[in-house]
């Protein structure tokens, strides 16, 4: 259902985006831990910042923390690895993101995560796995918000968000200063400002590919390709599945 509204400040739309989620659990504040991001692969030209500081190469094996920031050269990505704050992300080319929270609470019974990405320029590529109830993965943008929940998504920029399998938020900036908040289920795509479409089936090989090399090279169990998905090409009518060959 979306919802449209005045935006106050920038907590209001991370509030309307997750308002399926729960606060986190401060009763167990003191167990909360900082996550970090493990560096697994550099294809290409990256350079990282910490603390707003000067911009050094990122190489494999580095390790990242909240406050760092990421930025990618023209035809060049970064795998990174965030463990139980994810577990991957693919920074790909010419992008641009900042870490600004990576955090988890262990409350004896499950792990309460809280994930907070700002990415200011470019396109991210990613899998979460499925989060307790008040955890919180989110993705800022100059366009607005987006929540994740137990998703392979890609996110650009512009607030384009693709939801391969899963759930996902959205809240919209509009030029009014109101906002759009909207779901995003598996199988589609937000396309601002406010129109949501089923994901072609060249899309879906094309960015599930992706997230499965990205997986298995951080040592993670891949989700399977969902081969009984049908897309109807709405031109001819023709039914394909996602490893349909091309024509």
């Amino acid at each position: 259902m979306k919802y449209s509204g005045r935006l106050f400040n920038y907590m209001a739309v991370l509030g309307i985006a997750l308002a399926t989620t729960l606060a986190v659990n401060t009763g167990n504040a003191q167990s909360t831990k900082q996550g970090k991001a493990q560096v697994r692969a550099v294809h290409g030209s990256a350079r990282y910042s910490t603390g707003g500081g000067t911009w050094l190469e990122l190489t494999p094996g580095a390790v990242l923390y909240s406050g760092s920031t990421i930025s990618t050269a023209a035809g060049s990505h970064v795998d990174l690895y965030l463990g139980i704050n994810g577990p991957v992300v693919r920074v790909d080319e010419s992008t641009q993101v900042g870490i600004d929270k990576l955090t988890y609470t262990d409350t004896g019974a499950d792990a309460v995560i809280e994930t907070q990405l700002n990415l200011t320029k470019g396109t991210l590529i990613g899998s979460v796995r499925k989060l307790a109830a008040a955890s919180r993965y989110e993705i800022k943008t100059p366009a607005g918000v987006a929540g994740i929940r137990g998703t392979d998504y890609v996110i650009t920029d512009g607030l384009v968000l693709f939801i391969l399998k899963g759930l996902g938020h959205v809240a919209y900036i509009l030029p009014d200063g109101n906002i759009l908040s909207d779901s995003v289920s598996t199988g589609e795509v937000f396309v601002p400002p406010g129109t949501k479409r089923a994901i072609t089936r060249e899309e879906y090989n094309r960015w599930q590919t992706v997230i499965t090399q990205i997986l298995v090279n951080a040592g993670v169990p891949a989700s399977e390709i969902d081969q009984n998905r049908i897309f109807v090409n709405p031109e001819t009518g023709t039914q394909t599945s996602p490893t349909t060959p091309a024509e």
